[in-house]
């Protein structure tokens, strides 16, 4: 709500370590949003450019036929991404997958 970041949205994500597995507060996530991954491995890696730090990105992809919408999220057409308020790291993604067309 306040910060740097604030108004900007950005696709769920947690914080992975050194795990090699998917952390908890990502598997939770994914189960709040009925949404299921594709495959167990990333569909990509990208590091992002911090000045704080550099950000190493793990993108999986999932999918949530039966999706619903947290009162903190909602779902955006790949369309509607075009339009929506976002920061670096996210429309890196979006490029990286292609998924705002």
């Amino acid at each position: 709500d306040r910060g740097l970041f604030s108004g900007l949205w950005h696709f769920p994500y947690a914080r992975l370590g050194r795990r090699t597995t998917l952390p908890p507060q990502l598997r939770a996530c994914l189960r709040r949003q009925r949404a299921r991954l594709e495959a167990p491995r990333p569909l990509l890696r990208l590091n992002h450019p911090m000045t704080a730090g550099n950000l190493d990105l793990h993108v999986f992809l999932a999918s949530a036929p039966h999706a619903r919408a947290e009162t903190h999220a909602r779902w955006i057409s790949p369309r509607g991404l075009r339009r929506t308020a976002m920061g670096a790291a996210t429309r890196k993604i979006l490029a990286a997958t292609n998924l705002a067309g």
